[in-house]
């Protein structure tokens, strides 16, 4: 009689899909995997499903950007500036030209649009206005001042403190630890990190009469970014897209002004040969875990890093005509109203995101674990 041999199967586990699918072929889409944090069970894990989305208003296009300032929430959606009201209705504040995304900030009394020229919305009087001759492809808010950078390749520019529209020429600074021009900025810990091609530099507030914002003395990174739209503050860090001398297309986490790797080979082959320069990532917290969402496209799926597991998932869309997964309909997120709330990065909708709604905005919510192949020890 033949000896019956068990064979372990892991049910749970992250995404995981190797360049040799026999090394590891497992993906889990639409779920993502969880460890009991019980004393006695730490080892056991768990699948939960993703949240599912509810339409909650259709605007005018592709969802370009979410912010939420002094608790309101504006949205640009095809060339329009949107605000959601509290009960879910939508005003419409204003022309937003150009496509693809755009990046926020607000002061406290103004929200800053950069969509390749700059835009201030006063949050007091609602209303819009362009500011005249400002080449902007991004902007963040620092101390006081609107921080932007755009034409000018490794040059940023500061406003007057908390008036958007008040720009001196002259109130510049150069980012030149490497001639690589600047992508993007982003405000994080009072630090303003200007990443540029291949390298990355961090400023601070000095206060000093003639420009306030200086280099921190060691805050040099030999590492730039790849997507402008991928930079994101979560878990009191900086995730990004990176791309430096060498090549592109590692999603790093700043340790202290330390970039450190948390992609997996799975994720990095999964991108690799697409065009990066369009990726965009959104950041949610729920039910204790964080997420970093990353929407590259072309890929098959979105990537998705929980920080609670350091595992990553996959997301996606189900195309029902296809059959076929597409990446997430979600582009852009928002937490307000005590609700999570994606754009689409394909037409106007919005959707709330919650774990108790089992749908895709209206479509199936396709979900799928496929597990690594079985072996003991290598026998048949």
């Amino acid at each position: 009689m033949p000896v019956q041999t068990s064979v372990p199967v892991s049910i749970v586990g992250p995404s995981y899909e190797a360049a040799s699918l026999p090394f590891d072929a497992q993906r889990t889409i639409n779920l993502y995997p969880v460890l009991s944090e019980s004393g006695k069970s730490k080892n056991v894990a768990a699948l939960y499903h993703t949240p599912g989305k509810r339409v909650i208003a259709t605007l005018d296009g592709e969802i370009r950007g979410m912010w939420v300032a002094a608790g309101r929430l504006f949205v640009v959606s095809g060339n329009k500036l949107f605000e959601v009201l509290s009960d879910l209705t939508h005003v419409e504040r204003g022309t937003i030209p150009g496509v693809g995304p755009v990046v926020m900030a607000d002061n406290g009394l103004e929200l800053a649009i950069a969509c390749g020229s700059l835009y201030v919305f006063t949050l007091s009087g609602n209303s819009l206005v362009a500011v005249p001759e400002t080449s902007t492809k991004w902007v963040t808010y620092l101390d006081g001042y609107f921080v932007l950078g755009g034409a000018d390749k490794g040059r940023f520019y500061i406003t007057n403190l908390y008036d958007g529209t008040d720009i001196n020429g002259l109130d510049f600074a150069s980012a030149e630890g490497n001639p690589d021009g600047i992508v993007a900025g982003l405000a994080d810990h009072r630090e303003l990190w200007l990443f540029g091609e291949l390298t990355t530099e961090i400023w601070f507030n000095s206060g000093a009469s003639s420009f306030p914002i200086q280099r921190v003395g060691g805050g040099f990174i030999e590492c730039g970014c790849a997507a402008r739209s991928s930079i994101a503050k979560l878990d009191n860090s900086v995730f990004w897209l990176s791309r430096d001398e060498n090549g592109a297309g590692i999603v790093m986490r700043a340790t202290g002004y330390t970039p450190t790797r948390i992609s997996t080979h799975a994720v990095e082959t999964a991108i690799e040969g697409l065009d990066l320069t369009d990726a965009t990532a959104l950041t949610y917290q729920q039910d204790g875990h964080s997420f970093y969402q990353l929407n590259v496209p072309g890929a098959e799926t979105s990537w998705v890093f929980d920080v609670a597991t350091s595992q990553w998932h996959e997301r996606g869309y189900w195309n029902a005509i296809d059959h076929k997964f597409e990446i997430d309909k979600a582009a852009n997120h928002a937490f307000v109203f005590n609700k999570h709330i994606v754009g689409d990065r394909r037409n106007g909708q919005l959707y709330e995101m919650n774990r108790f709604f089992y749908a895709d905005g209206g479509d199936p919510l396709v979900r799928r674990r496929r597990t690594p192949h079985g072996h003991s020890s290598l026998k048949r």
